[in-house]
């Protein structure tokens, strides 16, 4: 399958909300419709080169120096045919220009598929928020990885030391993070308040 990789426009929502439909915690079209409206950060579309259907896509913002996967779904037919790692490289291009240092994300506990996908494309786990997810109820995984210029090789990488911050869990009470900084070689690791 050949996949193509584009920025994520309002034509695509009706799309996106079929497919989050049948996901736990799906967002509704009108939460796309936010995203999409909201400045910074980006949404990426995965398509079926072949028919044009989209297939996958992803979302996430730049806070400081802090990049933030917050959604990245592929269809259940597509799934394990390397839509998601396509997303992830195409993330990966973007965010040196960015000038963001690490990029985190969460994930179910539950979904061993996507911490195995995210181990693979260099995270390192280095948090969890029990009880973040509900419908079903599920922990959240805090992942972190590097991010390097196109000069720069991973293995430059290093990890710094924790950063204090909270986030809102969907049960709306504040969860620490007891996650790390990730910065590259030769940049201090992400310091300072939420």
């Amino acid at each position: 399958m050949k996949i193509l990789i584009r920025d994520l426009v309002a034509a695509d929502l009706s799309a996106v909300a079929a497919l989050e439909a049948g996901e736990p915690g799906g967002w509704s079209l009108g939460q796309w419709t936010a995203e999409l409206a909201r400045a910074g950060g980006w949404r990426l579309a995965a398509l079926d080169e072949d028919g044009g259907r989209l297939i996958g896509y992803m979302a996430g913002m730049v806070v400081g120096e802090e990049a933030e996967i917050f959604r990245l779904l592929v269809a259940p037919d597509c799934r394990r045919r390397r839509v998601a790692t396509g997303l992830l490289k195409h993330l990966w291009r973007l965010l040196p220009g960015l000038r963001v240092s690490s990029c985190f994300l969460e994930v179910r506990s539950a979904n061993l598929a996507a911490l195995e996908l995210y181990r693979a494309m260099g995270f390192v786990r280095c948090g969890l928020r029990p009880g973040y997810y509900h419908d079903p109820e599920d922990d959240a995984v805090v992942l972190a990885r590097p991010v390097v210029s196109d000069h720069e090789a991973p293995s430059k990488a290093v990890i710094g030391p924790a950063r204090k911050r909270t986030r809102k869990g969907a049960g709306s009470k504040s969860v620490p993070d007891h996650g790390v900084a990730v910065a590259a070689k030769g940049r201090r690791p992400v310091t300072g308040t939420s």
